[in-house]
C-alpha cells in the first residue's frame, strides 16, 4: 500500500471533548446541511448556488477526517502510535480504542462518491440532497468512525468559509453575558492554564481583582481552599463563580515570592459588558471628553450614553471619539450611535441583493449627544461599523475626522437562524456606504485632517491603551533604547485637544521634554 493511501488509512480515534466548537445536537444533520446552504444561497450578497456550497461542504468534511489540524478544531483525535495517551493527557477522560481503518477509507469513499453525484447534478432538489447527504451520516454512524455532529459543523464551516462567515450556536454573546451578570458576580479575572498551573494573564480596571492584591502573572494554587493541581481551565471558572456579593478565597503566589498569599475577593454585580467603554476628560483641568469602544456588543450602545452622560452632567464642553483601537460588534449599533452624534436626520445607505436601500435616520428627541465640538479619532485599524461613524461625522458636517486613512471594509454581516436547530449562521448581507452614498469598501474615509504616526510608536500606544484598560502598566522596548510608558506621544489625541481648543496633556509635555534630553544627550 502507497504512503498516501497509508496516511488516508490512520487510525481514528476520538473524544467527546467539552469544546463549545462541538456541538450537542446530533440527528437530522443532512436537513441541516441542506437548510444552510439554502439560506447562505438566497441571503448572501452575490448569487451562492446550492450545489456549490454543499461540494465546499463535503470537501471539508472529507479535510476533517484525514487532517488533524481540521479533526482538532472539529473535536475528532486522529493519531497513530502514543495517540490515545496524547489525547488523554489534553482533554482528560478515557477515548475509544482506535477503530478500524477499513472502516474510514469506506466513509471517505462515500464522501467522494455524495461529492461526485452533487457536482454532475447541478441544481438537483432539496430532497435529492437531503437523501444523498443521509447516505453519509447513516453509513458514519452504523460504522462508528467520528461523532456526526463534528462532521456536520465541518461541513457547514466549509459552506460559511466561502463566504469569509462563520458559525454561531446557542445563546447570542450579549443575551449569554448579560445573563451571566445576573446569575453571577464579576471578579474581573482572565486566568489561563499554563504547564498545569492556573495562571492570571489579565484583570480589569476597577474590579474586584484590582481592590485586592492581585498581580498579572500570579499561580493560583487553591481556590476555597482546594488544590487547583489537576484541574481544568472549565472546573477552576466553575469555582470562582459565584452570586453577585459572595466572596470566594484564592491562594496565590506572586512571581518571584515563594510565601503563598490568601486574598479574599467579593463577586461584584457589575455587568461584564459595562466595561466594554471607556471614558475620561483628557486631563483632571479640562473639559474635553474622550470616549471609545474597547468592546461594544451588538444592542449595547446604552452604555456609550451613560458614559457621554455622565460627562456632560460635569460640563463637557467638547468630545473626542476614539475609533483608532476597539471593536463595535455591528453597523446596527454603529448606526444607534451616529443617531445620537449626529442629532439631526442622516441617510443609512447599504447594498443588498435586493440592491441599494436608503433609510433616512433622526433620533429621538432628548436621546441625542450634547451639541459640543467634535473630533473623530480613525487610523489604518478602524475598520466597518467605526467607519460608518467616521463617514456620517464627516457627511453631515457634525465635527471633524481625523488621523489617518480607514481600513475600507463595509461589509456587514448579519445572523440567520436555521430554523428548529440551534445555529445561526452569520455572513455578509450588505455593503454599507456613507451617507452621501459614496463606496468605502476597499477605499476607506479619508480624514478631515490628516495626521500620521511613525508605525512602531502607534503600535506601542494602542498596546498601552488595552493594558491601561486591564489596570496595568507596561514597560515597551525599541530602537535599541529602553521606551516607557509617559515617552510615548499620542500625537493623534494631542491634535485632536488642540483643535478642540484645549493644550496637550502633562503626559505629552513630560514626553517631549524627555526626549529632547535623551536626544541632547
Amino acid at each position: 500500500m502507497s504512503a498516501a493511501k497509508n496516511w488516508l488509512v490512520i487510525a481514528l480515534c476520538f473524544l467527546s471533548v467539552p469544546l463549545s466548537a462541538v456541538a450537542q445536537e446530533t440527528g437530522g444533520s443532512a436537513d441541516l446541511l441542506v437548510k444552510s446552504a439554502g439560506i447562505i444561497s438566497d441571503k448572501y450578497l452575490m448569487p451562492m448556488p446550492k450545489d456549490f456550497l454543499l461540494q465546499s461542504g463535503l470537501l471539508r468534511m472529507k479535510g476533517t477526517l484525514v487532517n488533524p489540524e481540521l479533526a482538532l478544531q472539529a473535536g475528532i483525535m486522529i493519531f497513530g502510535g502514543g495517540g490515545q495517551a496524547f489525547v488523554q493527557q489534553q482533554f482528560g477522560g478515557e477515548p475509544r480504542p482506535a477503530l478500524d481503518p477499513a472502516k474510514a477509507q469506506q466513509l471517505l469513499k462515500k464522501i467522494d462518491e455524495v461529492y461526485a453525484r452533487v457536482k454532475q447534478t447541478p441544481g438537483a432538489g432539496e430532497r435529492d440532497y437531503q437523501t444523498w447527504l443521509d447516505e453519509i451520516f447513516t453509513l458514519n454512524n452504523t460504522s462508528n468512525v467520528a461523532p456526526e455532529n463534528a462532521l456536520a459543523r465541518a461541513a457547514l464551516t466549509g459552506m460559511l468559509a466561502e463566504v469569509n462567515g462563520r458559525l454561531e450556536q446557542g445563546e447570542k454573546a450579549a443575551d449569554r453575558m448579560a445573563r451571566s451578570a445576573r446569575q453571577y458576580g464579576n471578579l474581573g479575572l482572565n486566568i489561563d492554564m499554563d504547564d498545569g498551573q492556573l495562571v492570571v494573564r489579565q484583570f480589569n480596571s476597577g474590579s474586584a481583582a484590582t481592590q485586592a492584591d492581585i498581580r498579572q502573572g500570579d499561580i493560583i494554587l487553591k481556590i476555597n481552599g482546594k488544590d487547583t493541581k489537576g484541574l481544568d481551565l472549565g472546573a477552576a471558572w466553575e469555582m470562582l463563580r459565584g452570586a453577585p456579593g459572595t466572596k470566594v478565597v484564592i491562594t496565590v503566589r506572586h512571581e518571584g515570592e515563594q510565601k503563598p498569599a490568601d486574598i479574599t475577593l467579593t463577586r461584584s454585580a457589575r455587568n461584564p459588558w459595562s466595561s466594554g467603554v471607556r471614558s475620561k476628560f483628557v486631563s483632571p483641568d479640562s473639559k474635553i471628553g474622550y470616549v471609545r469602544c474597547w468592546q461594544l456588543p451588538e444592542g449595547r450602545s446604552s452604555d456609550v450614553d451613560e458614559a457621554v452622560q455622565e460627562m456632560a452632567q460635569q460640563g463637557m464642553a467638547g468630545l473626542i471619539v476614539d475609533l483608532r483601537v476597539g471593536n463595535i460588534e455591528s453597523f446596527t449599533t454603529a448606526a444607534e450611535l451616529v443617531d445620537r452624534l449626529v442629532s439631526g436626520q442622516w441617510a443609512l445607505i447599504y447594498d443588498s441583493r435586493d440592491g441599494l436601500q436608503k433609510e433616512t435616520r433622526a433620533v429621538k428627541q432628548g436621546a441625542a449627544y450634547p451639541d459640543v465640538p467634535l473630533v473623530v479619532l480613525v487610523d489604518r485599524q478602524t475598520n466597518g461599523p467605526q467607519e460608518l461613524i467616521a463617514a456620517a461625522v464627516q457627511a453631515t458636517g457634525r465635527g471633524l475626522v481625523l488621523g489617518d486613512t480607514t481600513a475600507g471594509r463595509a461589509l456587514g454581516q448579519q445572523e440567520f437562524p436555521v430554523p428548529g436547530r440551534d445555529y445561526r449562521l452569520r455572513f455578509a448581507s450588505a455593503i454599507y456606504r456613507t451617507p452621501k452614498g459614496d463606496e468605502f469598501q476597499g477605499k476607506g474615509i479619508t480624514p478631515d485632517i490628516r495626521v500620521e504616526m511613525d508605525g512602531n510608536d502607534k503600535g506601542r500606544i494602542m498596546n498601552r491603551m488595552q493594558m491601561e484598560d486591564y489596570g496595568q502598566q507596561q514597560t515597551y522596548y525599541g530602537r535599541g533604547r529602553h521606551r516607557h510608558n509617559e515617552e510615548l506621544r499620542d500625537v493623534q489625541l494631542e491634535k485632536a485637544i488642540e483643535y478642540l481648543g484645549g493644550t496637550a496633556t502633562e503626559a505629552g509635555k513630560k514626553a517631549e521634554e524627555k526626549g529632547r534630553e535623551r536626544k541632547d544627550k
